[in-house]
């Protein structure tokens, strides 16, 4: 076959095929009106066009799939909320309903549908739901409290969020949602049993303290009276011995009687040392605004006129006003500088310096001097009653003093604290709150 013959016949095929198609399409005319050239370039327009018409119809499947998988997720992620969602009519009957809230009900969803949802209420949370339920009046959504009676007659403590809305036709509807709020109240009944005991621990606790402050009254009366009148006995026998009864002494009776006097008089400062602590509990506080720099000034200058022959001097730089008791404060200083004059003896000069600045919400202030210093890993007891780190009979002292200053600082909400080198002095701080605050 020549190729003339052959291309006529593939054009009559062609022809063929194309009108079966245009036919199936609805297309009337016949293809025998066109010329050759005409019918091919239809023909391949046509197969063009089933291309992408078998291409839209993959994309199509596709997004098919895609939206009922989309509808799978919603579905999951609706029914197995943690909370509860339901739709109502404006009458308040159950149009639809997750998992959540039929397990909430304790009711398939099924039998839930179709019901009227005040009917799960107990008086008088069904009268409040109805009115939750009501004429908005211009309000888009409501909240409230209540109880919701499964189908074991159990009561569960719900928060019921209501949002009015219309549907596609324009119906009002009621959107609601059920927060189950048990463990919540659980907690709220914890908290208020807690308090109810707290309040009843406090009063318990405010009685011992009442009575153990009835006890350490008792106890500085006892002190004051009952041990420092021996005490003064000893020390004025002590003194007459001194005075008019050596001549039958020897040196060494001498000496053991001076020992008598001289340890009579520090249990005396001992005594009152710990009833100055033990009144602190009890002294109210009349905080004024004080010139810490001044008050230092003047009590170094009383300290100085006491140790004739020294050399000592005080550098006082300005400091921030403090807010606290004065005659307490007054304590303070008066037992830092009266250390630092005394850490101080063998040093020519006696260097000490006071100062303080701002910083935060609080006020610092120090009391720096170039005396012997200690040991900082012996630091933690400076504080304590009776503790000391130099022997008394290098430094005299009764081991109150320091503590009398915490215990001073603390009650107005503050801190202490101390820094040193041995052999190159120390600095006490102490910090107290901005404006007694």
């Amino acid at each position: 076959m020549t190729n003339p013959e052959k291309q006529n016949r593939d054009i009559k095929e062609l022809r063929r095929r194309a009108e079966v198609k245009l036919q199936m399409d609805g297309v009337v005319f016949s293809l025998q009106e066109l010329s050759p050239l005409e019918a091919s370039r239809l023909i391949h327009e046509l197969r063009v066009y089933q291309i992408e018409l078998e291409m839209q119809n993959e994309e199509l499947r596709q997004a098919q799939v895609r939206l009922e998988e989309s509808r799978n997720k919603y579905s999951d992620l609706y029914d197995f909320a943690p909370v509860g969602y339901l739709t109502l009519d404006a009458k308040g009957v159950v149009l639809e309903a997750n998992l959540t809230a039929s397990t909430f009900l304790g009711r398939e969803r099924t039998k839930l549908l179709g019901r009227y949802l005040p009917e799960f209420f107990p008086e008088p949370d069904r009268r409040a739901f109805r009115r939750l339920l009501a004429d908005p009046v211009q309000l888009t959504e409501r909240q409230g409290e209540f109880l919701l009676q499964d189908s074991n007659g159990e009561m569960r403590p719900m928060l019921l969020n209501v949002v009015f809305l219309k549907d596609a036709a324009g119906l009002e509807i009621r959107r609601v949602t059920l927060t189950d709020i048990t463990e919540r109240k659980k907690a709220e009944e914890e908290i208020l049993h807690l308090n109810e005991t707290l309040e009843q621990r406090i009063k318990e606790r405010t009685r011992e303290l009442e009575l153990a402050n009835r006890e350490l009254e008792a106890f500085s009366y006892s002190v004051s009276h009952d041990l420092k009148t021996p005490i003064r006995a000893i020390q004025g026998f002590s003194r007459i011995l001194l005075e008019n009864h050596t001549d039958g002494l020897d040196k060494e009776g001498h000496r053991l009687l001076r020992v008598v006097v001289d340890n009579t008089q520090l249990m005396d400062r001992l005594i009152d040392g710990l009833l100055n602590l033990a009144s602190l509990s009890r002294q109210p506080l009349h905080k004024l605004s004080v010139n810490l720099t001044s008050m230092a000034k003047a009590i170094f200058a009383r300290l100085q006129s006491q140790e004739a022959g020294r050399n000592l001097r005080l550098i006082a730089e300005e400091s921030p006003l403090a807010s606290g008791d004065y005659h307490l404060l007054h304590q303070v200083l008066v037992n830092l500088l009266e250390n630092a004059v005394k850490f101080t003896k063998n040093n020519n000069p006696g260097i000490i310096e006071v100062g303080g600045r701002s910083e935060g919400h609080e006020n610092i202030y120090y009391v720096k001097d170039n005396g012997i210093g200690f040991d900082e890993n012996y630091g933690h007891k400076l504080f304590l009653v009776f503790q000391r780190l130099h022997s008394r009979e290098e430094y005299e002292g009764t081991g109150v003093g320091l503590a009398l200053v915490q215990r001073i600082i603390q009650r107005h909400g503050g801190r202490v604290w101390a820094e040193s080198k041995v052999g190159q002095g120390a600095t006490f701080y102490f910090a107290l709150p901005k404006n007694g605050d």
